[in-house]
């Protein structure tokens, strides 16, 4: 067993001081997310990205980073106005029809960053549903509210959540299994 001398022992201690003193010399970088909340709907339109960022330090910038239907993660658009560290702040972007994976990244002065800790995802969808097929049975005109009408209906963006038919002036909600209803 090899014996650890004051010499040795000095200089562990050391280090360890060292790298706490290290660690409350060097800034950091906190970024909270405000709005949109995950799993947001939007028609297009332009979108005010918010955000939360802290630091001991001060702020070069806070970049809004996505990528569009699972394509290239990237630096989108980078803030132009002064960043409040503490304090909301935004970055505004018009989004056309996509699913958008996002997050902001914020810079401080001393080339430290950080991205939020999780990214959001945001649709933006302002194309209607399609109704690609529908039947309604024949019956000689006599028709009522308990008759079978079958319709397939997509939408490119989002799933559709209701299909609603007008029957004599009243909307009936029909029901579904996948796209047909």
């Amino acid at each position: 067993m090899q014996k650890i001398s004051k010499r040795n022992t000095l200089l562990i201690v050391s280090c360890i001081v060292l790298l706490a003193c290290a660690t409350s010399v060097f800034g950091w970088v906190d970024v909270n997310l405000g709005m949109p909340t995950d799993n947001y709907n939007a028609t297009p339109q332009n979108i005010n990205f918010t955000f939360t960022p802290s630091t001991n330090e001060s702020f070069d910038n806070c970049s809004l980073w996505y990528s569009v239907d699972g394509a290239g993660w990237s630096l989108n658009l980078t803030n132009s106005s002064a960043i409040v560290n503490g304090s909301t702040n935004w970055i505004n972007k018009t989004l056309t029809d996509g699913v958008y994976l996002w997050n902001i990244q914020c810079a401080n002065n001393i080339s430290e960053f950080n991205f939020s800790s999780s990214n959001r995802t945001l649709s933006i969808d302002g194309t209607a549903p399609v109704m690609n097929s529908w039947t309604i049975p024949v019956n000689n005109g006599n028709y009522s509210s308990s008759m079978n009408i079958t319709a397939n209906i997509t939408d490119a963006i989002l799933a559709v959540d209701s299909v609603l038919v007008d029957y004599n002036g009243s909307n009936y909600s029909m029901s579904n299994s996948g796209d047909i209803y």
